[in-house]
């Protein structure tokens, strides 16, 4: 079950690592984009939406997180913990100033529903 509002974060597509709603998990992110679009979520006080990718595919179900902190191990890598928010349907994925983003749809799950959504949710799963 989805809610109705589609949201733009930006993007951080991650290779072996799969982050849970209310997790705190540090990361190591290389890349000039990764460490842009970190900055940029910090500077602006927003989430980031974490994208999974599995063999060379991104997930259609991503994390939406917030960056808790940031260091750098070297220029060209960084240092984050982020705390994982709740669990998003992505509905495409594009580039804006030359940055990942990614639009979203928010998935509720059956404990935040009750009476006949929550047994929508139920069947879906």
């Amino acid at each position: 079950m989805f809610k109705d509002q589609k949201n733009i974060y930006s993007a951080i597509t991650l290779r072996k690592t799969v982050v849970f709603p209310v997790e705190k998990v540090p990361l190591v992110l290389e890349g000039k984009k990764a460490i842009e679009t970190v900055n940029r979520a910090l500077k602006d006080d927003s989430p980031v939406v974490l994208i999974f990718q599995k063999n060379s595919e991104e997930n259609d179900i991503g994390v939406l997180a917030r960056v808790l902190q940031s260091w750098f191990l070297s220029p060209m890598i960084l240092g984050v913990i982020v705390e994982g928010l709740q669990r998003v349907k992505i509905a495409r994925i594009f580039f804006e100033d030359d940055l990942k983003k990614a639009e979203t749809v928010t998935l509720i799950s059956k404990e935040q529903k009750t009476g006949k959504e929550a047994l929508e949710i139920e069947a879906f799963s």
